[in-house]
């Protein structure tokens, strides 16, 4: 379906390449995490595949059809989910979608049918015609990722879709991606969050300093995260000191970047979320997530290594 070849990217007379000669393939129907270090070079990667960065050498194909060649078809069969949020000012979530979908060629009633479906998905129905300016950065950022799936075509490219995005509303967010997966799509996702992206990817292209440094398939979800005996994993953010938590094994202590992982029996999980959202309200915590403990050989885990080494 995508086949990237040799690409590499240098800005301006510097000697340093913000993507060296990339080499991958991937196919439909996968959701791949795209990790790394801020500067690994992940954004400007998305940036050329989508058509906006042209690069300075390589290739992007699509199917037989050159992508660097053509740039225009490149935005055609690609939509992208930038860092940063679209203006909004003076626009509503309804005009948005509506206006991106009618752009990808969808008519009125299709666009109009498109937008009810992905704000009532997302649960955006209570601010879809509120206007930007009014809106949270949570409610924009989820307005933006419903931007870059309205009548999207066969790539959809996310860049960490879920900041400033409420807990109660990740888990929706990441099961829409999972479902175009489902539904066909390639996605690629940049993320940071590795211990809320793991259930969800199929797999993991690792850069550091513009290079692919591993690119690892993830096993599927088994018996670690299903049924009797299964663990739920609960990682904390922006941990406050004395923080005691009230089941499961006493956790290590809170990690240098204020970040705690407590894993507990799945039965558990009604009271770690109750817990867990009080804490936030208190301000005991910045943030937290809930996804299933999927063994000895975690995400995190896994990029630790690599970029010890």
């Amino acid at each position: 379906m995508l086949h990237i070849r040799h690409l590499s990217k240098r800005y301006g007379g510097t000697a340093a390449e913000a993507n060296h000669d990339i080499t991958l393939s991937f196919g439909p129907s996968q959701v791949v995490g795209l990790l790394g270090h801020n500067g690994a070079g992940k954004s400007t990667l998305l940036g050329q595949l989508v058509g906006a960065i042209r690069p300075t050498s390589g290739t992007v194909l699509f199917g037989t059809r050159d992508l660097v060649a053509d740039p225009a078809l490149a935005r055609r069969v690609s939509s992208i989910m930038g860092q940063s949020a679209a203006p909004m000012r003076g626009v509503t979530p309804r005009d948005a979608v509506v206006s991106i979908a009618r752009l990808r060629g969808r008519s009125r009633r299709a666009a109009v049918a498109v937008a009810e479906d992905l704000l009532g998905t997302l649960e955006l129905g209570a601010w879809a015609d509120t206007t930007g300016e009014r809106l949270s950065g949570g409610v924009r950022r989820l307005t933006a990722y419903a931007m870059a799936c309205a009548g999207a075509g066969p790539i959809i490219l996310l860049d960490e879709p879920t900041n400033d995005v409420d807990p109660v509303r990740r888990p929706i967010l990441w099961d829409h991606i999972r479902g175009l997966a489902d539904k066909g799509h390639l996605v690629v996702v940049v993320t940071h969050n590795l211990a809320e992206a793991q259930p969800h990817l199929d797999r993991v292209v690792i850069m550091r300093a513009g290079r692919v440094v591993r690119d690892d398939p993830r096993p599927a979800p088994g018996s670690a995260s299903t049924g009797e005996g299964a663990l739920l994993r609960l990682t904390l953010l922006g941990v406050a000191g004395g923080l005691e938590i009230p089941f499961g094994a006493t956790p290590p202590p809170p990690r240098r970047d204020g970040s705690l992982t407590v894993t507990f029996p799945a039965s558990e999980g009604p009271r770690a979320i109750e817990w867990a959202t009080g804490c936030q309200a208190g301000g005991l915590v910045a943030d937290f997530s809930l996804t299933p403990a999927t063994g000895p050989t975690s995400l995190e885990e896994l990029y630790a290594e690599l970029h010890a080494s």
